[in-house]
Formats: C-alpha cells, sequence, structure tokens
C-alpha cells in the first residue's frame, strides 16, 4: 500500500540536476531496520495493532504521517521541518519566515520563489484528506489529518537535542514548550550544519532536532460512517547543505581527509563556491602554519559560523593545492602553493614581523586534531586546508574580472588626477600621489577621516556631493568639527573638487571676532584667532593694545610697553587648513597712521609657529619655535626670509595689499621627516606689531589689518584645488547604489595603536586606485604600500542622520558598517581598494624565492600587547589586488604575545573584516577573518571546471534540512 502511495503521488525534486522522489526518504526510513521499521511498529509506546479497522485507521494515520513529512521534505518545503518560530495558523505561500534559504547558480529558488506550496501549508488547515490523492479535501474513504506538531532541538552544543520545544496545534494554538531560543534568532537556527564556536568538522548529531506530528487517521464506510485512530510519529531532522544530500560542508564524507566513523553521510562535496577570499592568483601562495586562525562569517540567524572556503586559483586544472606539489606557472617556478614546507625552511622576510622575518619554518606533520589543536586536521596538516577551512583549487577558464576592464576609472582629461596617475612614481617619489601618514613612529592617538558629503540643500558653499578630509594630529581633543554641524571652526577639507575653492578662503574681520570668515567663503579655519594683548588684562576686543572693531583690527600701543625687542607687542594668530590647495599664498591689506617719515620703519612680522621636526605649536607670545617668513614696512617694501617669495606691497589709496607665498620646502616631506610636512594640512601663522609705536619723530601709532585670506598666486589668483579624487554621479553602477568617488590611491602609514584611518561612506562609496603600470609604489615589506602595523586600523564606518539633503555629515563617525552591508560578489562596494593586474617586475623576493614578482605590499599587525582590542583592524573593504602581498603579523607571530584562547574565541575578535583577493597571503599568528555572505551567482560560472583537482562543488548555495527517519511512533496525542 505504502509502495503505491509514494509511487502514484510523487514528484520530481529538481536540484543540480538530481531526482527524488517525493517520500523515498521515508521508504529508506522503513527500510533501515531498527531506525525505521522497529521504532514504527514497535516498542514500548506503541500499542498492539489490533485488527479490523483500528487497525486500519491507525495505517491511514502513520501513512498520513509519512505524506506530511514527505511533502515537508520537498525542497520548497523544507522550513516548514523547523518552523517551531512559525506557528502553523501563520503558515502561507508568502509568509517570508518560511522562504527557502536555498539559491542557485542560476539564481533560481526551489519551486521557482522559494516559497512552500499550497498543498504543504494547507496540511494545517484541519482538514482531512484523501491519503490517495492530497488534493482531495474531505473525500475517499481513506483521510487523515494533522492534528498538532512539536519542534524540538537544542541550544549550539547542548547534547540533548530535545531541550528546547515548541507544540502548536493545527490552528496554532500553542500547547506546550521549554527551553530558550537565544534572542536575535529563530528556532531553525538551532538545526544547523556550520559549526558556531569555530571548532572545524562536526560530528553526527552535532546540530540535529526534531519534528513529530501528530495525526488522526479515519476508514469511512459506505454509510458515512467512520472508524479513526490518532498517533504521533517523530523524525529526525538533519540539516545539509542545499542541492547536497548529507556528508557536505565538512560534516563528513572526504573533503576533510579520511572519512570517521559515524559520519553524517558519503556526500564529498563542498557547498558551493564562497569568493570571500581568494589567493594565488597570478601564481601567488598562502601561508599557513599553526591552526590557530579563525576565518568566520555572521549568517542571517545572526550566528557566527566558519566560512565554507578559501579559494585558491591554479593555472591549470591539473594542479593541486598542498605542501608537497611543486609547481611551475607560466614558466616560473612558483614552489608548493601552502607554505610552510619543504622547500620554504629558512628565513624569509614577512612584513610586519617586529624583528623583520620568520626564524625557520616548521612544516605541520604529525597526528591531526580539531582545530585550532596545534597543525590541526589532516587537511591542514597537508596544506589542503588553512585552520580547518578548505582551500578549494579553483581553475578559472577566464580568469577573475580584469581590473583594467571592470574596476578602472577613466579620470577627467588634463585632470589632476590624470596627470599624476601617468607619473612614474615609487616609494622614494611619489609624484603627486596623496599620503597618509602618522608624523612620527611614536603618534598614538591620530585619526583621518575621509568621509562623502551629499547635503545638497544645505548651503555648504561647496555644491555636493564632495568628499572632504580632516587630520586630528593637530586638533583640540583630537577630534574633527564642522561649521556646518555648530561648530564655531572647520576641519574639513574638500579634496574632490577642481578648480577654484567656491567663495575663496578668507576672513574680513565683518564678525568682530575671533572665530569669523568672510561671508559666503569656504570655511578653511581650524581654530580660533589667538590674541596676544598685554596692556589688557582680561581679554576684550575692544580695548588695550590689539582690538577688532568695525570690520578691522587695529594694533597700537596704549601702555608704551612694547619695549626694543617687541616681545611685549600685539600679536593675532590663526590656523589655516591647506590641504588639496595648489600653492598656497596668504594676503592681507593693512594701512597705518604716523608721523614723520615711513621709510625703513616695520610695521608688521609674519611668522608661522613650526619647521621640520617641530611638532607642537609655539606659544604666540614667545619667539622661541616660530620660524620668520617676511617683514611689511610702512612703505609696502616686504623683506623675505625662511624661504619665502613675496613682492612688494601694492598700495591702493591709503591701503597696501599684501602677499606671501608659502615656501616650497614646507609643502613636501622634508629630508628625515616620517610624513608630509604639516603645511600639507594645517599651518599656523602669526602678524604681530613690529616696531615701537608711537615713539620717535618717524614713527608709526596704529597699523590696521583686514581681509586676511588664502591665495594661488602672488597675483592675487582665487584659491585653487588640487584634487586627488574626483566624483562620478553615473559610475559604478551596482545593485544597491550608482556613483561614488574615487581617488588616486594614497599610500597610508598609520603605524601604532590608536591611529585610525575612518572612511566614511554614509553618503557615498569611495574606491582607492592603485591600478597604474608606472606605479611602483609599496614593493619592499620595509616601505609597504599600507602600513597597519602595532595596532593602527582602517575601517569603513557609516553614521546615519534625519535628512542627508539637508544635514551635515555626522563628525567623528566611528560606527562600523554592517558585516553584511556588502554587494553582490564583484560589484563596486562602499569602500574599495583596487591594484594592479599588470605583471611587474621579476626581481624581488617572495618567501625564499627569488626572482618573484614585485607585489604590492600591504601589511597588518599587532602592538605589543595580548589584548584583541589592541589588534590593527581592516574593516568593511573589498581589497583585489592581483599582484598584491598581504601580510598578517598578529597576535601570536614571532615575538608578539598571543592572544587568550577564550578572547580569541569570541565573535569580535577579528582583524579582517571584508573581501579580499590577492596574489599572496601571509596569515601569521592569531588571525579572524570575517567575511561577509560572497557565493556569486555570475562569478561561479567562471569556473573552467568543475572537476578542477579534486574539486566538486554544488551549485546551490545556502543550507537546507531533511526529515531522514523515523525515531519514535505511539498512539495518541502529543499533549
Amino acid at each position: 500500500m505504502l509502495f503505491h502511495l509514494l509511487s502514484g503521488y510523487a514528484r520530481a525534486e529538481k536540484q543540480t540536476g538530481s531526482v527524488m522522489v517525493a517520500g523515498m526518504l521515508v521508504v529508506l526510513a522503513l527500510l533501515v531496520g531498527s531506525l525505521g521499521l522497529v521504532a514504527v511498529v514497535s516498542g514500548s509506546n506503541l500499542a498492539s495493532l489490533g485488527s479490523g479497522e483500528s487497525r486500519d485507521a491507525q495505517q491511514v494515520a502513520e501513512a498520513g504521517a509519512d505524506q506530511i513529512i514527505a511533502t515537508f521534505n520537498q525542497p520548497e518545503n523544507r522550513q516548514l521541518l523547523v518552523a517551531g518560530s512559525t506557528p502553523p495558523n501563520q503558515w502561507t505561500t508568502t509568509n517570508a519566515a518560511l522562504q527557502s534559504p536555498c539559491i542557485s547558480t542560476s539564481n533560481e529558488r526551489p519551486g521557482g520563489t522559494g516559497f512552500p506550496s499550497a498543498r504543504a501549508v494547507g496540511l494545517a488547515n484541519g482538514q482531512f484528506r484523501n491519503l490517495e490523492d492530497l488534493a482531495q479535501v474531505n473525500q475517499g474513504n481513506r483521510r487523515f489529518a494533522l492534528q498538532s506538531v512539536r519542534y524540538s532541538a537544542g541550544n549550539q552544543g547542548a547534547l540533548d537535542r530535545r531541550s528546547v520545544f515548541r507544540t502548536f496545534a493545527a490552528n496554532g494554538t500553542a500547547l506546550s514548550q521549554a527551553g530558550t531560543i537565544p534572542s536575535g534568532t529563530t528556532f531553525n537556527a538551532l538545526v544547523n550544519l556550520d559549526d558556531p564556536d569555530g571548532s572545524g568538522a562536526l560530528r553526527p548529531g552535532t546540530n540535529t532536532g526534531f519534528i513529530a506530528v501528530t495525526v488522526e487517521g479515519r476508514v469511512y464506510r459506505p454509510d458515512g460512517t467512520f472508524s479513526s485512530s490518532t498517533i504521533t510519529k517523530e523524525f529526525e531532522v538533519v540539516p545539509k547543505c542545499c542541492g547536497g544530500s548529507f556528508g557536505t560542508n565538512a560534516s563528513g564524507g572526504s573533503t576533510s581527509g579520511a572519512s570517521a566513523p559515524g559520519d553524517l553521510g558519503a556526500d564529498s562535496r563542498f557547498c558551493g563556491i564562497e569568493f570571500g577570499i581568494i589567493t594565488g592568483i597570478n601564481g601567488g601562495r598562502f601561508f599557513s602554519q599553526l591552526a590557530n586562525d579563525r576565518y568566520t562569517r555572521r549568517n542571517t540567524a545572526n550566528q557566527v559560523v566558519n566560512i565554507g572556503s578559501i579559494l585558491g586559483i591554479i593555472a591549470a586544472p591539473s594542479h593541486t593545492w598542498d605542501r608537497t606539489t611543486d609547481q611551475v606557472v607560466g614558466g616560473r617556478q612558483v614552489g608548493f602553493r601552502m607554505v610552510p614546507n619543504t622547500r620554504d625552511t629558512t628565513n624569509d622576510l614577512m612584513p610586519g614581523v617586529p624583528a623583520g622575518n620568520l626564524a625557520a619554518f616548521t612544516v605541520p606533520s604529525g597526528a591531526p586534531n580539531p582545530c585550532p589543536t596545534s597543525w590541526g586536521d589532516a587537511a591542514s596538516i597537508a596544506g589542503r586546508a588553512a585552520s580547518c577551512i578548505p582551500v578549494v583549487p579553483l581553475f578559472l577558464s577566464a580568469g577573475l574580472p580584469s581590473i583594467t576592464s571592470n574596476y578602472t576609472y577613466n579620470w577627467t582629461a588634463g585632470g589632476y588626477p590624470d596627470t599624476v596617475s601617468k607619473q612614474t612614481v615609487n616609494s622614494a617619489n611619489l609624484g603627486g600621489y596623496p599620503q597618509i601618514r602618522a608624523d612620527t613612529v611614536a603618534d598614538n592617538t591620530v585619526n583621518v577621516w575621509i568621509r562623502g558629503n551629499a547635503a545638497t540643500g544645505l548651503n555648504q558653499v561647496t555644491p555636493g556631493p564632495f568628499l572632504e578630509y580632516c587630520n586630528t594630529k593637530y586638533l583640540v581633543d583630537n577630534e574633527c568639527a564642522s561649521v556646518f554641524n555648530g561648530s564655531d571652526v572647520h576641519t574639513w577639507a574638500v579634496i574632490s573638487r577642481p578648480g577654484a575653492v567656491d567663495g575663496g578662503i578668507g576672513d574680513n574681520f565683518a564678525s568682530n571676532s575671533l572665530t569669523g570668515r568672510t561671508s559666503d567663503s569656504t570655511p578653511r579655519w581650524p581654530t580660533p584667532w589667538e590674541e596676544r594683548d598685554t596692556s589688557n588684562g582680561t581679554p576684550s576686543l575692544t580695548t588695550g593694545d590689539l582690538t577688532i572693531s568695525g570690520g578691522q583690527v587695529t594694533f597700537r600701543d596704549v601702555g608704551g610697553n612694547f619695549g626694543t625687542t617687541f616681545t611685549n607687542a600685539p600679536a593675532l594668530a590663526r590656523a589655516v587648513n591647506l590641504f588639496g590647495l595648489q600653492t598656497p599664498v596668504l594676503e592681507f591689506t593693512f594701512s597705518r597712521t604716523g608721523a614723520g617719515s615711513f621709510a625703513n620703519i616695520s610695521a608688521l612680522r609674519l611668522d608661522y609657529s613650526f619647521g621640520s621636526g617641530v611638532t607642537t605649536d609655539a606659544d604666540i607670545d614667545t619667539d622661541t619655535g616660530w620660524v620668520q617668513l617676511a617683514t611689511f614696512r610702512a612703505d609696502g617694501d616686504v623683506v623675505e626670509s625662511g624661504g619665502a617669495d613675496a613682492d612688494d606691497c601694492v598700495l591702493s589709496g591709503s591701503t597696501y595689499t599684501c602677499r606671501v607665498e608659502f615656501p616650497e620646502a614646507a609643502m613636501t616631506p622634508a629630508a628625515g621627516i616620517t610624513s608630509t610636512n604639516r603645511f600639507s594640512h594645517f599651518v599656523k601663522f602669526r602678524l604681530r606689531a613690529n616696531s615701537n609705536f608711537a615713539t620717535g619723530t618717524n614713527r608709526i601709532n596704529t597699523v590696521t589689518l583686514d581681509n586676511v585670506a588664502i591665495k594661488s598666486s602672488l597675483a592675487g589668483q582665487v584659491p585653487q584645488y588640487r584634487n586627488v579624487c574626483e566624483y562620478s554621479s553615473t559610475f559604478p553602477v551596482t545593485s544597491s547604489f550608482t556613483g561614488g568617488f574615487h581617488c588616486l590611491g594614497p599610500t597610508v602609514d598609520m603605524i601604532n595603536l590608536g591611529n585610525v584611518l575612518w572612511i566614511d561612506t554614509t553618503d557615498r562609496s569611495t574606491t582607492f586606485y592603485y591600478n597604474r603600470a608606472e606605479d611602483t609604489r609599496g614593493i619592499s615589506g620595509n616601505d609597504p604600500l599600507i602600513n597597519l602595523v602595532g595596532g593602527a586600523t582602517m575601517a569603513n564606518v557609516a553614521c546615519a542622520r534625519g535628512n542627508p539633503l539637508t544635514t551635515a555629515p555626522v563628525d567623528n563617525c566611528d560606527t562600523l558598517v554592517p558585516e553584511n552591508e556588502f554587494n553582490p560578489v564583484g560589484e563596486y562596494d562602499r569602500f574599495n581598494m583596487f591594484g594592479r593586474d599588470t605583471a611587474p617586475a621579476n626581481n624581488c623576493t617572495d618567501l625564499n624565492l627569488s626572482n618573484q614578482p614585485c607585489n604590492q605590499i600591504i601589511a597588518i599587525g599587532a602592538d605589543s600587547s595580548a589584548s584583541s582590542a589592541n589588534r590593527s583592524r581592516i574593516a568593511g573593504a573589498w581589497f583585489y589586488f592581483p599582484w598584491g602581498l598581504f601580510s598578517f603579523a598578529v597576535n601570536g607571530c614571532s615575538s608578539i604575545p598571543a592572544i587568550p584562547a577564550a578572547e580569541f574565541a569570541g565573535d569580535d575578535s577579528w582583524n579582517f573584516g571584508g573581501r579580499l583577493w590577492a596574489r599572496t597571503i601571509y596569515a601569521c599568528g592569531q588571525n579572524h577573518f570575517r567575511v561577509p555572505p560572497s557565493a556569486s551567482t555570475d562569478l561561479t560560472q567562471l569556473v573552467g571546471a568543475s572537476n578542477s583537482a579534486d574539486l566538486t562543488f554544488i551549485r546551490w548555495d545556502g543550507i537546507d534540512w531533511v526529515a531522514r527517519s523515523s525515531t519514535a511512533a505511539r498512539k495518541g496525542s502529543l499533549d
């Protein structure tokens, strides 16, 4: 009878070309001996079968239970096997909580939409169905109806897989429950194949569950009366890969080495391909020694679970990825693809390691262990896995998407980025490429922000959208501030606009205050004016030797106390932000009153408060630390000093206009200094009275100062931007946004704990380009392209605000973008860094191999404290460097202290968050890579052979479930 039912009402299950008859698992359950038949028809919980109509009704109930589970086992209905958070009265064909988690490489879901079928959800409507045709309700002489359902599981690690249960009547009424479902998750998260603790391959039953159904069966007589029987039947629910059978995803089979007794199944295929971490591009390698790394992602249930695989690019389908097979790629010896191995056993440079190299590598050997113990499992020892995460050898017949064709921005012809990008540059000669660096190796409090600003409905002088920059090194409280957020100062500099600075930069003192700026001018004043007035005991702008009144500044000597050295003379000082400006020139106007001849009488002196190596601003009332740039005589003559360039002041009426170009030496890195001079960011200048006012026959009585401004030439040209970024409203085009900012890739050297480069992508995406063949910066481990050793950080952040069109961005935003807020694989993301795909010179050393390609080196490290809070961290980025070497030298590597195991096991101990595609990856120490979901329906089509080396994979993404055997049955209901 049962075989007749199964053959008559089965349907095809279409996943990866296989066909499974609906209910076949029921047949298997009835044929597996002690797991099936005995449990169904015997045991202490099931009474005597009886005879006649009673026995017939019981058999109908049992067959009905099998039909229900067979229906739930169909791919689109499998959420109903684990629906402990969704009562039956909420079962619909559109409830998102019941949609299948499976997606195929052709972007299909089971059943077309992935939602459960009308037949499946209709089983809970309380109506009796014809056992021989489930589509018929209240028809036939053998009928059954679902009365109640119980879902059972256990929390992660619990051996009792029935400790958490929920029981519902078919109408949705809650009948009983026990156990607590963790906050932020749903019941189906308790039944999963991934290992949330990161301890490696699962063993049988670790995260299984159970479903029990109570079914009433009826046998109708010709007169309409019937006999009935109610039974309860429980089935084990086993998680598995979508499209696969038991044993996939490292829970058994052969993907983790030899199968262990009791593995969940024999399917050795990988569960899909994840494009989150890719190594081996262009013949590169992967360094993984101890099994002390973690590679995780956060799933839809907010659980941190292991990623499915790391991809190792191979040049031919016959190639392998291990420690024992020597290979040649493109005519070049690349050695064994996993390091260390028998070739790489000598000292070798690894960027970011405190000692500068690693001592002789020990090749993993010995007995396998679960990760993270010692060398790890058999695959990790052999080099086919890294810390128990399979390295899938992947042959791509067409290669990965080209940088040149897909990830290159066409700069505006003749613009500054276009000109710079065509220069031949290296680490010793940066040309016009920007630098982002802490000033000295001792710095540990530097915050640098680069943020998009799309507030087009707010009068910010500069039309949006634009990208702006702030360096907090010399700012009060180490924080950025904006006048458009209510501050008196403005620390941001626009870096994406070419041409003239909108409204200019200046202060005409119309506000009669220390915090003013010329109306409708671009704010570039990171500090207020600072005054020195020894004749005025209390700060006042209307009395004393220095006054600001009537829209101008007046210098005078009301107390007769200047003295001959003018140390006590009145002075006015302020910092100005010169970042991203062409040839900044200071301009101001002055007039004077007095008596006799003004020839050779000095009216004002101009100083700046720091030179090479000076790291703090000097006091306004001392000459120590100030560098004199010029003196301005009362007759307009100018005497330059300190390398400044100036013409004599121009007289118009009774007012002189004076201009001084800041010296070239102050605009470029000085010899022996580890970063660009502060003139590239903020410069503090001082104007001071410079003669003995009101004394002698030929004398100055007063000097009136006005219209302090920044220009771009001695002829008074309005200030001009030197933009290193551009904005496009049409490129890139992605599934979640269109347009973004594109920047010449800066060299980044933040070094040390507490130094952070924040990329604020709240308003727009940002991309750094390092993709020109003429750009050979950062190919030495001693001078990496990006240096985040010692605990420095680079992070993608976003801070929401009410209306981004009418309000300025949040200052000092440090909220990391959500871990899974990434675009589909292969698309531009919110923060991208792209290296070159043109082959470099072959005269560098790479892990004990000479004459190797010169990689673009990115070094990430940790400071000397054993704490996950003090690790260098990259967050929310997509790095794609086909000729890149990423060196992770973190806690536990060389002399860097290890992090306690319990702390490292925490969900937030990660030091890299995002996608990483590179030629070579060094993972030394306790690395924790947090990778966003990275399955791809597009990139999977690039796979050149489904059997690349030992690779076979399932072309579905996700994890679902199957009820595979009956574990218990009894007469009666659940409660």
